[in-house]
């Protein structure tokens, strides 16, 4: 059994987020921005 999901398997890409940057903790001031703007753009 796989311990990755669905969606993680269906492309190289999804499986290179789910390794690297999924459940892994903020860091950083920068990445902590980079994600605030990421949400608040998809937020509309």
């Amino acid at each position: 059994m796989s311990n990755y999901c669905k969606v993680a398997l269906e492309h190289p890409l999804h499986g290179h987020y789910h390794d690297t940057e999924y459940g892994f903790p903020i860091t950083g001031e920068a990445e902590l921005f980079e994600r605030l703007v990421m949400e608040i753009f998809q937020a509309g």
